[in-house]
């Protein structure tokens, strides 16, 4: 097994000048037309429903009342990234190249993902003693955004680009930050160009490559050692077209970290985020009709919402969570 974790597309965000050339004038439409032209393209692929309403955290940060040199910093930004992500696809290329020269190619199983949704960071929310840090020790200009010394971050407005159509970012339990890629090429195992909605979580990660290398799941100790087993399940049934789901309906699934809540069960998600982007308040989600998080149905299915707040307890005393103190 080879793991290749690449620094790209993290912060700070830099790339050959070239790479970034190819991706200015794109970048000069704005985070809206982008963002729209990306949902769009989305429907055709048959990812996403039609009609959904794409959230917006910042509603009044509209591309049009930006000034010149704002829209200019923005679209250089949004290019780094790009030329950023084109780059590390072009380093994936090699490795790709090399497996078919060496006649491995089909005996390779790829997995492509992401540790979670685009990151909402930008200097300008940074405190004076760091700001004045930043501007001391890395380049911050336009013309050098993306080179040598070059400290760059792109933003709320195109994480939310990033994460069409999702809502929110990196730091929340939203599903901009927690749904992400999970792109996989197995020769004659998993039939290519598929597409599915099942839901799946991080922890089915390990399962889904021991089976795949025919390892059996370790048992509860090694040589009179107590283990702790794996919670995920293998999602190479549902890869190769056996299964229809990973986890069961009534199977719940806990997620917690940065100030945010979920459980998972079946189509359905029970979330809250604390501040900046939430209130604390739970709120109850059918994701396979509403990805975007848009109708809480909580009140609409009260038993359903019962259930899954009892589990969060029961996911807290399993886990061991320790949530953070109010603030």
């Amino acid at each position: 097994m080879a793991m290749l974790s690449l620094q790209a597309v993290h912060s700070p965000l830099q790339a050959p000048q070239a790479e970034i050339d190819k991706y200015l004038k794109l970048y000069e439409q704005g985070w809206d037309k982008i963002r729209a032209q990306r949902y769009a393209r989305q429907v055709e692929m048959g990812l996403v429903p039609e009609g959904l309403k794409l959230p917006r955290a910042a509603p009044d940060r509209e591309w049009a009342r930006l000034s010149d040199e704002e829209r200019r910093a923005a679209a250089k930004k949004m290019a780094v990234f790009a030329a950023m992500l084109d780059n590390a696809d072009q380093q994936i290329g090699r490795l790709r190249e090399h497996l078919r020269k060496t006649g491995e190619l089909d005996n390779t199983v790829f997995i492509v993902m992401s540790d979670n949704g685009a990151d909402a960071y930008d200097l300008s929310q940074l405190n004076l003693p760091m700001k004045l840090w930043y501007r001391t020790n890395f380049a911050l200009g336009i013309d050098r955004m993306g080179g040598p010394g070059s400290y760059v971050h792109y933003g709320q407005d195109w994480a939310e680009v990033s994460n069409t159509p999702f809502a929110l970012f990196k730091g929340t339990s939203a599903e901009g930050g927690m749904r992400v890629p999970f792109i996989v090429h197995f020769p004659g195992r998993v039939p290519a160009g598929g597409t599915t909605d099942a839901f799946a979580y991080v922890t089915d990660f390990l399962p889904t490559v021991l089976d795949i290398a025919g390892i059996p799941l370790p048992g509860d100790d090694y040589n009179g050692q107590a283990l702790l087993r794996p919670t995920g399940k293998s999602l190479l049934p549902l890869m190769e077209g056996r299964a229809e789901r990973v986890h069961g309906e009534d199977e719940a699934i806990g997620f917690e970290g940065s100030g945010g809540e979920a459980i998972f069960m079946g189509d359905y998600k029970l979330t809250r985020n604390g501040p900046p982007f939430g209130d604390g308040t739970w709120r109850l989600f059918n994701l396979r009709d509403d990805p975007t998080e848009s109708r809480d149905l909580s009140t609409v299915e009260p038993e359903r919402f019962k259930k899954m707040l009892a589990e969060v307890e029961a996911y807290h005393q399993r886990a061991g969570v320790v949530l953070p103190e109010a603030g």
